[in-house]
């Protein structure tokens, strides 16, 4: 058997460079030869079967920039149970170079997600004592629309919140595909113009109704590492007549994977938050400036125009937190 497989063995071991050349003329090939929307419903079949997911694409064809690569428009993508997500055109660049050493890598760019622009990156680390290698994984996103994305997580029954504003973010991340071992990686948020129009949310105390709140400006800095988020870094605020703030801390989230569903456990919590709030909205909010003060009134400064809290909480999900005057 040995034997006979060894002509096999061979042609991956010492031809690598030749199959590529003659995979990659078979892909041009295939695309010239074919009808984009027939060759595009079979690449949308094939990717249905190999994922579980239904994908859906049009207009399939080549790119060259920043490599050889896949070009295709009107995207959809419906996982299991969720709802379907669109973009209005997406590419995809495998790496030949990762290809060759056996491992796999690529790039995508998705125009049009959320109205906004998102580009991955996706590359194999180290291999684990699972034997399964470490994802590496860059997001980044431009002006992804947080009404949609609100929209979206709640149809997903998600989170049952309306977000208004335009979002970036750049987030490095390491990850175990099983999450036997927790990811660490770094994220950096910038939020446009956000705000939280009026709305009723549904609490432990029963249904409660928000005010709209104009934080202008939210930008994040956090790590994760070990199962720990540390923030290092949240500013909020700007808006005239607004909130602003600053909160640092750390949050227990380990990751979960049950089937094809990852979702984070949240546990114990420590805040530091400084909040500042012009008395103007204090006047016209006075339900939120009773629920503070009955909570972390002793913790209250006031000057001419503003009422600042600068306190600490710490607790768990779903309890009652416990505040300090600090960490």
């Amino acid at each position: 058997m040995g034997q006979a497989l060894e002509p096999i063995v061979n042609l991956f071991r010492f031809h690598k460079l030749k199959m590529l050349v003659v995979l990659l003329f078979a892909v041009v090939f295939s695309l010239w030869i074919f009808p984009s929307g027939d060759l595009s419903d079979i690449v949308s079949d094939q990717a249905t079967r190999g994922s579980g997911m239904y994908i859906q694409l049009e207009g399939l064809s080549l790119a060259f920039n920043p490599g050889p690569g896949i070009h295709a428009e009107n995207l959809v993508i419906e996982p299991p149970d969720m709802p379907a997500i669109d973009a209005a055109s997406a590419e995809v660049y495998p790496s030949i170079i990762d290809a060759i050493l056996g491992k796999t890598a690529a790039a995508a760019y998705l125009s049009g997600l959320f109205k906004g622009d998102v580009s991955v990156d996706v590359s194999e680390g180290d291999k684990m004592k699972s034997g399964e290698r470490v994802k590496n994984l860059t997001l980044v996103t431009e002006r992804l629309d947080l009404s949609r994305v609100g929209d979206y997580m709640r149809d997903a029954n998600m989170m049952n919140l309306e977000l208004k504003g335009a979002m970036n973010l750049n987030t490095t991340m390491s990850i175990d595909p099983a999450f036997t071992n927790q990811p660490s990686g770094t994220a950096a948020v910038d939020i446009a113009n956000f705000s939280l129009p009026a709305q009723t949310l549904q609490t432990q105390m029963g249904p409660i109704q928000t005010p709209p709140l104009a934080l202008g400006k939210l930008s994040v800095q956090a790590k994760m590492n070990d199962g720990q988020l540390e923030l290092q870094e949240v500013n909020f605020g700007g808006a005239k007549d607004g909130l602003s703030g600053k909160v640092k801390g750390q949050i227990v989230m380990n990751m979960r994977r049950v089937g094809a569903v990852v979702s984070p456990v949240i546990g114990n919590y420590k805040l530091g938050i400084d909040l500042t709030i012009p008395k103007s909205f204090m006047t016209s909010n006075p339900m939120i400036g009773g629920l503070l003060d009955g909570m972390v009134g002793k913790f209250k400064k006031e000057t001419a125009n503003e009422v600042r809290y600068t306190f600490a909480a710490q607790g768990v999900p779903g309890g009652v937190p416990i505040f300090t005057d600090k960490l």
